[in-house]
């Protein structure tokens, strides 16, 4: 049988949101110069029990031979029988900080489950000198991943992704953010040179293409054109295409060649031939 390190959990009603933090996880990259205490192959190594399926003794196994469980609480996942023997399982046979809460609906008191939910007897000092005792509930701490819109559920999904990852990786979450975040800004400079270098070459292009239109009577048809098919492709999708990947310059040398290819539906062979009769000198 094979071992994974991570064992997922999830109700079906949760699939969309578990299916999206797994994939994000497994295709997380370490920034490079870090000293990991673990195996960065861990974080694609994950078995995901995502249907509500019966308790049976293969799943036990595998449970028994993760390294951690990513469990997904929500008003659907609490009480649910089949997905909390998973986790009293995991409970019995590992170490309580192998488990990563996930909470991706609903308020905490709705989605964890009760074996999570600690009572605990606080002592509080009153301004008169004395003091009374409290029951109250600790929640466990859990990723959280409720976005009121879809760009703030893709924020908090980068965010805890590096979190998740920093755990099961050996490493202090704030260490990891902070060399991603500083991966994020080296690649954007990058990118940033990357769109400059773009726009110089439309503007190149925009000069040469008006001293030939003017010549041939075509200014605006060839103009226009130019910009839906070229400008907008270059430039509108790139953050489309890299929103959520931040060594993106695969994706930008991509885009760019399909401009090139625009340009040559287009029958503009480019800047680097040899200059036609009324073209740019």
């Amino acid at each position: 049988m094979e071992r994974y390190h991570i064992y997922a959990v999830s109700s079906v009603n949760d699939l969309r949101t578990a299916e999206e933090l797994l994939n994000s996880i497994k295709s997380y990259r370490p920034p490079k110069g870090l000293t990991l205490k673990e195996d960065a192959s861990f974080l694609k190594s994950v078995c995901k029990d995502l249907r509500e399926d019966p308790f049976d003794e293969e799943a036990k196994e595998r449970i028994k031979e993760a390294g951690y469980m990513i469990f997904i609480c929500s008003p659907s996942s609490k009480g649910n029988s089949a997905l909390e023997d998973r986790l009293l399982y995991f409970l019995d046979t590992h170490k309580k900080d192998r488990l990563i809460t996930v909470i991706s609906d609903g308020e905490p008191d709705e989605a964890f489950p009760e074996i999570l939910r600690e009572k605990k007897t606080v002592t509080h000092a009153l301004p008169d000198g004395r003091t009374i005792e409290r029951t109250e509930i600790i929640e466990p701490v859990a990723a959280d991943l409720r976005g009121d819109t879809e760009k703030k559920r893709r924020q908090l999904l980068r965010y805890e992704t590096v979190r998740i990852a920093a755990l099961v990786l050996g490493l202090h979450p704030d260490e990891l953010e902070r060399r991603h975040e500083a991966r994020k800004r080296r690649s954007l400079i990058r990118i940033l040179s990357v769109l400059t270098a773009a726009v110089l070459i439309i503007s190149g292009i925009f000069t040469w293409l008006g001293i030939r239109a003017r010549n041939e009577g075509r200014t605006a048809d060839m103009q226009t054109e130019l910009t839906v098919r070229t400008a907008e492709r270059t430039i509108k999708e790139l953050p489309e295409l890299f929103k959520d990947d931040p060594d993106a310059l695969p994706y930008i040398d991509e885009a760019v060649k399909k401009a090139d290819d625009e340009l040559e539906d287009l029958g503009i062979s480019g800047l680097s031939d040899s200059p036609e009769e009324g073209s740019m000198p």
